[in-house]
C-alpha cells in the first residue's frame, strides 16, 4: 500500500490520507482523480476501515466499473465488499429493501425507455396525441423535467396549454396503479424515504463511515439531497469534481453545489489537484487563461510537464466548404507522420455541424465514425426532406416499378400527419401493385381515391404537384427548404421545439446550396445519387477518426483534437446565452475548456467566414479565440488550391464557379424586387450581399443573396 501512496504527487497525497474530515477536491482535467481516489479508498482499508462501510458513487455504469476493476488491483479479495455504485443503483438498492415504507413491494417494476414508449401508446390514443407532432421522446423529457423540478400534473397543466402535461397525469395514474418507477422516482422516491422515514435514515446512514462522490460537479439538487441523508454527522463525506467541467446544467447538474460544498459541510478540506498528465503546457496554458474569464469558478491552473513549442494551430476558412477541406489536410498529413485515425478526433458544438466534415472525410476516403450520435444523412428528419425532394423527380429508366419512389410516399405521406391509417395505405399499396402503377399514380387516380380519402390525400398530392412546377424556376436549395415549410414539416418541429432538428434541415439546405457552387448544372437527380453513393459504404473501420459533440467528448482524450464551427453565436451558442444570460455564457466556456483538454499534444481550432443563414448575419469569429493569449496560437495560412477535394470534377475552382454575375445596380432599402417563389416584396434593410424583403402573407420576411438569380428588382 505505501507504494500505491508514494506514487502520488503531493496534493494526491494530501486528498487521499485525510481521512478525518470532509473533503472537497477540486481534480483538474486529466489529473489522476480516479487512481487518487481509489488509493484512498485502499488506504482507509489498510487503515482498518471494514471494507462494507465505505461508499463510492459514481454517474456511469463504465465508471463504476472502472473503479472496480483499479480497486480489485490494490485489495485483491477485499475489492469485493466495497460499495461501488451509480447514484441510481443505490437507489434500486435502498428501495428494495426498505420500499414497504413509502406503499411500494420489494419486487416493484422498473420501467426503461422502451416500456416508458409503451405506456405513451395508450395515452397517446386516449388523447388523441399524435406521435409525429409529439414524439414520444420529447413528451417523456417534459414529463421528467416537471418531476424533478418537483411539479404536480396539476401545476404543470397551469405551464401549458398542450396536451402534455394531461399526459403527464395519465402516466403517473398508470405508474401508481402498476407500483412501478421510471429512472426519476428512483431518485425522487428515495429522496422521500430517507427524508421522511426516521428509521430508515439512521439504518442506512449507521452502515456507512466513508461516502465518497466522482463527478461532483455533474450532482443534480435532487441527488445532493441523497449523499446529504445517507451522511450521519460523524460520517465523512469526499467529493471529487471540477466546477470548470460542469457542462450538464440543462440536466440539471448545478455548479453551486460544488462550488458553495464548505459551507454546507464546515469541517471541509479542499484539496486541489492541478497537475496535468495528459496535455502539454502550450494547451494547458491557453485553456487556463480562456476560463479565467468565468467568475463562478474556484481559482486554479493546471499544470504539466510535458513540454512543447507546439503551438495551438488556428485557421480562419473563407467559407464553410474551406473548414471541413483544411481539417481533412491536417488529418492527412497528420496519417503520414505516423499518428494513427483512432487517435484524431474532431469536435463541434452541436450535431448539425458534423455534415460538412462527413461530406469531405467521405469524399478523401478517410474513415470516420460518429461518437455518441448518428451520422447527418441517417437522420430522421433528413431522411424525411430527401424523401420529399425524391417525390418530385424524374422517372428513373432504371427502376421502371418506380420502388424508390414507392419507399419515398411511404416515408412521408403522414409526416406531418394527415389523419391516414395504416389501413389505408395497405389498399392504396395493393391497389397500385394490382394495377402496376406507383403511388403517386393511384394517389391521383379519382376512381382510387374518393370521399373522405380524397381530402386527405388532396394536400398531399397537390404539394408534389406544385413543387415539380417550380423545379425549372426555382433553385434546388430554395426548393427544399419550401417543401419543407409547405409541407408543415418545419412548423411540425417548431411545434415539438425540436430546435436540433431544425438545425439539420437548415443544414441540408447549406450542403443543396455548396453542391450548387461546386456544379451550377447539378440536377436534384444527380444530388440525390450522389448521395446515395455517399451514404452506401462499409461499416466504419475500428481506426477512424473520431466526430463528436464536445458534450460527448468529456472523460476522453486524443493525440490530435480538431474544434470546429467556432463562430460566434454558434460557440459559444446563442441560444444558450440567450436563454441564460451570463450564466448561459459561463457554461459555453466551461464546455470550450472540456473541448481543449481533450487533445494532448496537437489542438487545432477553426471558424469560417460568410453569411450564416442560421444566425441571419454575417459570421464572426469566436469571442473564446480572442480570449487565448497570441503567445500560444498560430494562424495556419496554407492555400488549399491543389487539395484534391477543392476542384470540381471538371477541374474548375469552386472560387469561379456557382456564382451568378453581380448585377450593376445594388438592391437598397425601400427597392420592390420580385421572387420566383415568395412573389412580390420590398427590401427592408440590406447587410452587404445579404437583403431582408418583406413578402406578403404567409411568407413574412426572408433573408435573401441581393445577386441571385431567382430575385429581380422591378419598378415600385
Amino acid at each position: 500500500m505505501s507504494s500505491v501512496i508514494d506514487s502520488l504527487n503531493a496534493p494526491q497525497k494530501e486528498a487521499a490520507l485525510t481521512l478525518d474530515k470532509d473533503v472537497r477536491i477540486i481534480a483538474g482535467a486529466g489529473s489522476g482523480k480516479t487512481r487518487m481516489l481509489m488509493a484512498r479508498i485502499a488506504s482507509l482499508v489498510d487503515n482498518g476501515i471494514l471494507p462494507w462501510r465505505i461508499l463510492a458513487i459514481t454517474f456511469t455504469n463504465k465508471a463504476a466499473r472502472e473503479m472496480k476493476e483499479r480497486l480489485q488491483t490494490l485489495l485483491q479479495d477485499a475489492a469485493r465488499d466495497v460499495r461501488i455504485s451509480t447514484i441510481h443503483s443505490l437507489c434500486v438498492r435502498i428501495l428494495r429493501e426498505d420500499a414497504s415504507a413509502i406503499g411500494y413491494p420489494k419486487n416493484f417494476t422498473i420501467l426503461d425507455g422502451d416500456d416508458q414508449k409503451s405506456m405513451l401508446r395508450t395515452i397517446y390514443k386516449e388523447l388523441d396525441m399524435d406521435r409525429t407532432t409529439f414524439p414520444p421522446s420529447a413528451v417523456l423529457g417534459k414529463i421528467s423535467g416537471w418531476k424533478t423540478a418537483g411539479y404536480s400534473p396539476e401545476e404543470a397543466q397551469d405551464q401549458t396549454d398542450g396536451p402534455e402535461a394531461k399526459a403527464y397525469e395519465l402516466y403517473e395514474r398508470q405508474l401508481e396503479d402498476m407500483k412501478a418507477m421510471d429512472f426519476d422516482d428512483l431518485l425522487l422516491k428515495t429522496r422521500h424515504l430517507l427524508g421522511t422515514n426516521q428509521e430508515v435514515r439512521d439504518k442506512w446512514q449507521n452502515r456507512l463511515d466513508y461516502i465518497h462522490v466522482d463527478e461532483f460537479q455533474d450532482v443534480d439538487p435532487v441527488q445532493y439531497d441523497i449523499i446529504r441523508l445517507l451522511k450521519r454527522p460523524d460520517a465523512f463525506l469526499c467529493v471529487v469534481g471540477d466546477p470548470d467541467q460542469t457542462i450538464y446544467t440543462w440536466r440539471g447538474a448545478a455548479v453551486d453545489i460544488i462550488l458553495n460544498f464548505a459551507r454546507d459541510f464546515p469541517n471541509t478540506r479542499t484539496v486541489i489537484l492541478n497537475e496535468n498528465y495528459r496535455s502539454s503546457q502550450t494547451i494547458l496554458d491557453a485553456a487556463n487563461a480562456l476560463i479565467a474569464h468565468n467568475h463562478g469558478r474556484i481559482e486554479k491552473d493546471l499544470f504539466s510537464s510535458i513540454e512543447s513549442d507546439r503551438k495551438i494551430e488556428t485557421f480562419q476558412a473563407q467559407d464553410e466548404s474551406q473548414e471541413p477541406l483544411q481539417v481533412a489536410r491536417d488529418i492527412t498529413r497528420a496519417r503520414k507522420e505516423g499518428l494513427e485515425y483512432r487517435d484524431i478526433a474532431v469536435l463541434y458544438r452541436s450535431n448539425y455541424l458534423s455534415r460538412g466534415i462527413e461530406r469531405v472525410l467521405g469524399k478523401l476516403r478517410i474513415p470516420y465514425r460518429i461518437y455518441g450520435g448518428i451520422r447527418f444523412y441517417e437522420r430522421q428528419e433528413i431522411k424525411d426532406m430527401l424523401s420529399y425532394l425524391k417525390l418530385i423527380t424524374e422517372p428513373d429508366p432504371e427502376d421502371p416499378a418506380q420502388k424508390s419512389l414507392d419507399l419515398a410516399v411511404m416515408r412521408v405521406i403522414n409526416v406531418p400527419r394527415r389523419g391516414i391509417g395504416a389501413r389505408t395505405v395497405e389498399k392504396l399499396q395493393k391497389e397500385a401493385a394490382d394495377r402496376g402503377l406507383n403511388l403517386l399514380e393511384v394517389l391521383r387516380d379519382p376512381q382510387t381515391v374518393s370521399g373522405a380519402a380524397a381530402k386527405k390525400f388532396a394536400p398531399f398530392v397537390e404539394l408534389v404537384d406544385e413543387m415539380k412546377s417550380l423545379r425549372a424556376s426555382v433553385p434546388l436549395d430554395e426548393l427544399m427548404m419550401r417543401m419543407a415549410f409547405d409541407s408543415g414539416y418545419m412548423a411540425m418541429l417548431k411545434d415539438t421545439r425540436e430546435e436540433d432538428r431544425e438545425e439539420n434541415i437548415e443544414e441540408l439546405q447549406a450542403d443543396i446550396r455548396q453542391a450548387l457552387q461546386e456544379n451550377p448544372d447539378l440536377t436534384l437527380e444527380e444530388y440525390l445519387q450522389d448521395l446515395s453513393l455517399f451514404t452506401d459504404r462499409d461499416e466504419e473501420a475500428g481506426n477512424a477518426v473520431s466526430l463528436m459533440t464536445v458534450h460527448a467528448a468529456k472523460g476522453l482524450e486524443f493525440e490530435q483534437v480538431h474544434i470546429v464551427g467556432l463562430n460566434e453565436g454558434v460557440f459559444p451558442s446563442l441560444r444558450a446565452m440567450e436563454e441564460a444570460g451570463r450564466d448561459g455564457l459561463e457554461e459555453e466556456r466551461r464546455l470550450m475548456y472540456v473541448a481543449m483538454t481533450r487533445a494532448k499534444k496537437a489542438l487545432y481550432l477553426s471558424w469560417n467566414s460568410g453569411y450564416s443563414f442560421q444566425l441571419d448575419r454575417h459570421k464572426t469569429p469566436s469571442r473564446f479565440i480572442q480570449e487565448i493569449p497570441e503567445d500560444y496560437v498560430k494562424q495556419e495560412s496554407t492555400p488549399l488550391d491543389n487539395y484534391p477535394v477543392h476542384k470540381s470534377p471538371q477541374g474548375q475552382s469552386r472560387k469561379s464557379r456557382g456564382r451568378a454575375p453581380k448585377p450593376t445596380t445594388r438592391l437598397r432599402k425601400g427597392d420592390h424586387v420580385e421572387h420566383t417563389v415568395y412573389g412580390a416584396g420590398v427590401v427592408t434593410d440590406v447587410q452587404k450581399d445579404i437583403v431582408s424583403v418583406a413578402f406578403g402573407h404567409p411568407n413574412g420576411v426572408r433573408k435573401l443573396n441581393m445577386h441571385h438569380p431567382s430575385l429581380q428588382k422591378v419598378k415600385g
